[in-house]
């Protein structure tokens, strides 16, 4: 599966289509039950919703990700 968007091409009027970014885990930060990823591209980045404790808590800055949501 190939990415559809780039991290720095979502705008507000794609809210609610469902998109797939790929790149990488710049920041990672645990709020008990939800995890927000910063997720960098070469073209920007982007705040990701995690709300899988056992993938949130497995992923590290630097790693490469395909996330589609």
């Amino acid at each position: 599966m190939l990415r559809t968007h780039e991290a720095g091409s979502l705008r507000k009027s794609h809210a609610g289509q469902v998109v797939t970014l790929a790149g990488w885990v710049s920041r990672r930060r645990d709020h008990g039950g939800v995890a927000f990823i910063d997720l960098r591209d070469a073209s920007g980045s982007v705040q990701v919703v995690i709300r899988d404790e056992k993938v949130a808590g497995s992923l590290r800055a630097e790693w490469c990700l395909l996330i589609t949501g």
